[in-house]
């Protein structure tokens, strides 16, 4: 839990007017309870006072005198708790004496209350260089509180550590020391579990992305390894297309082949036939021819003693004797045995 300072200046020993310690939140008192830090007025006039004194122009009219009116107006201000109004005029006042420390330690005061722990961290740490240590302590344990309510517990550390060197410490800046290197570890012990948590984050992170890629190179492995098979099979299916193509057109080839060969078969056995019957025919004609040329002789000259209508028996005979023997030829020729009628 964060313990908020309360920023006071003076001598840094806790009496009235002086510094009180970081407030605790849960604790009354002197360390519980918000303690509204005093610039006295009588400060600032004896500075302003002691200044003009050692002025060659003493008396007459100068910056510092009107920096000192312009400053008192801003701590009026600062008491009726107009913060805003005391930082403008305090920011004239110092416009007019830039290096007085009294007038960086009420405006650092006033940038405090405001809200503005960063422009009064610088405003306390410039009044840090003054010549009193008792000042320069009261400077730098604001400085550490402006720090302290930044969260910026090494900064506040090292200035109460500055502050230590300066003066006696008081008890409260002693309290603000301890509690700001209590904080500080806390801070550093958060952030350590921080980076831890962030460190398993960040590698629960790189895991998942590390197993979303090896899922990713899986699958493409599995669809790869698909692919691959997908083309051994469909190359397998055209080897078994080509074989079943191939003994296709060899079976048809075969097959048209002996059809060739039956054809030229058939047509070596349909030859010696065809000779065989023009054979025949060529036989029976001249068979024929050499009937009608007896027939023709013996009817301009028939033998003696016979009539025509013995002629004609005789021819009749002939005929068919001649159609007997033409059938025999073709038996013969066919392969038939059978014996003629007559014996020729």
């Amino acid at each position: 839990m964060s313990h908020p300072p309360i920023a006071r200046h003076g001598d840094g020993r806790g009496r009235g007017g002086g510094d009180r310690a970081v407030g605790t939140g849960g604790q009354s008192g002197r360390r519980g309870r918000p303690h509204r830090p005093e610039l006295p007025l009588a400060s600032l006039a004896l500075v302003a006072l002691a200044i003009a004194c050692a002025s060659p122009t003493a008396g007459a009219w100068d910056p510092l005198q009107k920096a000192e009116r312009v400053a008192q107006k801003g701590q009026q201000l600062l008491q009726k708790g107009d913060a805003k109004g005391a930082v403008e005029e305090l920011l004239k006042s110092q416009a007019l004496a830039p290096d007085d420390p009294s007038i960086r330690m009420g405006l650092g005061e006033a940038l405090y209350k405001e809200g503005d722990y960063s422009s009064a961290l610088t405003q306390f740490a410039g009044a840090a260089a003054a010549d009193d240590p008792r000042r320069a302590q009261a400077a730098l344990y604001n400085a550490g509180n402006a720090a302290f309510r930044k969260q910026e517990y090494s900064k506040a550390l090292a200035l109460y550590q500055r502050a230590l060197l300066e003066s006696d410490p008081s008890p409260d800046l002693l309290h603000n020391l301890e509690l700001s290197q209590l904080l500080l570890e806390q801070s550093q012990q958060q952030k350590s579990k921080d980076g831890q948590k962030q460190d398993q984050q960040q590698q629960d992170k790189q895991q998942q992305a590390q197993s979303q890629k090896d899922r990713q190179q899986q699958q493409g492995q599995q669809q790869g390894d698909q692919k691959d098979q997908q083309q051994q099979q469909q190359q397998k299916d055209q080897q078994e297309d080509q074989q079943q193509q191939g003994a296709q057109d060899q079976e048809q080839q075969k097959q048209q082949q002996q059809q060739q060969e039956r054809e030229k078969q058939e047509q070596e056995g349909q030859d010696p036939q065809k000779q065989q019957h023009q054979q025949a025919q060529q036989a029976t004609a001249d068979s024929s021819r050499a009937a009608a040329d007896s027939t023709s002789a013996q009817g301009q000259k028939l033998p003696p003693g016979m009539t025509p209508q013995e002629a004609m028996r005789l021819l009749s005979v002939l005929d068919h004797d001649e159609q007997e023997l033409r059938r025999s030829i073709q038996r013969r020729l066919q392969g038939g045995q059978t014996a003629s009628k007559h014996d020729w």
